[in-house]
């Protein structure tokens, strides 16, 4: 049984309009070594190299049993549309040989991956997937990667608009049998992605791409709440509504690079958590915001 877990922080570039390729490259070039990917379609999209971080600390493994984690967590900068930016810490849970802790060199050469020491429970390797994930801070790891790229020197810190941070937990335990999916909002505000099955799949894709878009979701619904839509005048609506009509509408794009697995299962998330439904239902409402302060501003005074 393989068991991946991670987390996603996702926030707009503290820019005031998407970056140029050549600081795109310059700002994944200083996180890690160049820039591993990057694409134009069918959304500008770039990723930096990966970064290692050391863990070793205590983990609940269910029975009220701990055990110890040893190993290095993957850490990764990605931009979408050039101005949304996220941080990504993943690491696979693997089984330690024995319960002894190894040199570091041994846990270096198996890049993200960390091994577990101690007595198993009986069943998973761990009970709960998504509380390995807090304990391994993966949570600090995207928060340092988020921040280190909202840091470089070229940013005009200008943002168009202001947008709270999204921050999504997710966990991945391959097994055979039919896939379940869980996506849940926590009342601390974070979001908890749990997938159970699909083996073939890329599931740091799929859980990246979840995240942007529910914080897609989250930021234009924040906006139309605050707007003065049927309080004051449908220009002044627009007004204030022009940053997300400018800078967020465009990026809604689900499953750009995930493939056949990652439609199948958006699909299947999206039955459930509705994503689709209140996005279309949120962009109708602005395009009927403006279309009034079209025809507001024909009308004869």
């Amino acid at each position: 049984m393989r068991i991946s877990v991670g987390e996603v922080q996702t926030g707009l570039l503290r820019h005031s309009a998407p970056l140029s390729s050549r600081e795109v490259y310059q700002l994944l070039d200083g996180i890690g070594p160049g820039a591993t990917e990057l694409a134009e379609r069918p959304i500008a999209y770039a990723r930096s190299s990966a970064t290692l971080a050391g863990v070793d600390c205590a983990v609940e493994a269910g029975a009220g049993r701990r055990l110890r984690a040893v190993g290095t967590v993957e850490g990764r900068v990605s931009l979408i549309g050039n101005h949304v930016v996220q941080g990504v810490a993943s690491t696979v849970l693997q089984r330690g040989q024995g319960s002894d802790r190894q040199p570091w060199p041994h846990y270096l050469s198996r890049p993200g991956v960390v091994e577990l020491l101690g007595r198993f429970p009986s069943g998973d390797v761990v009970g709960d997937p998504l509380s390995v994930a807090d304990s391994l801070a993966l949570g600090a790891a995207s928060n340092r990667l988020l921040g280190a790229a909202q840091s470089v020197s070229h940013l005009d810190r200008r943002p168009p608009l202001r947008t709270a941070r999204g921050w999504l937990r997710w966990a991945h335990v391959e097994r055979e049998g039919g896939t379940q999916v869980r996506f849940v909002l926590q009342a601390d505000g974070i979001r908890t992605l749990e997938v159970r099955g699909a083996e073939a799949f890329d599931v740091r894709t799929f859980a990246a791409d979840v995240a942007l878009h529910d914080w897609l979701l989250t930021t234009l619904l924040d906006l139309v709440r605050r707007s003065p839509i049927g309080v004051l005048p449908p220009a002044e609506a627009v007004a204030q509504l022009q940053p997300a009509i400018e800078h967020l509408l465009h990026l809604w794009l689900p499953n750009a690079r995930g493939g056949l697995a990652g439609r199948e299962m958006w699909d299947g998330l999206d039955q459930l958590a509705g994503f689709g439904r209140q996005w279309s239902s949120l962009v109708q409402r602005v395009r009927d915001v403006l279309a009034l302060a079209v025809v507001s501003a024909t009308l004869p005074v």
